[in-house]
């Protein structure tokens, strides 16, 4: 599972909103990712956190909770 405390720190750093990273995602709408965020109906796939490894340049364990 994803650390959402970890993507949004990162999210912050990186000066994104929601709506950037939905869109370097891929998704056509920020709901997208908010709701995998929030764990509303969907989860983040592991092709999702290879994605996010790519956006934040982090490794995945850095994104996962331990």
């Amino acid at each position: 599972m994803v650390n959402k405390i970890v993507l949004e720190q990162l999210r912050l750093e990186n000066d994104f909103t929601y709506e950037d990273v939905a869109t370097r995602m891929g998704y056509a709408h920020k709901t997208s990712y908010y709701k995998k965020l929030n764990n509303r109906g969907s989860v983040f796939t592991l092709k999702d956190v290879m994605k996010l490894c790519e956006i934040f340049n982090v490794e995945p364990n850095d994104l996962l909770l331990h």
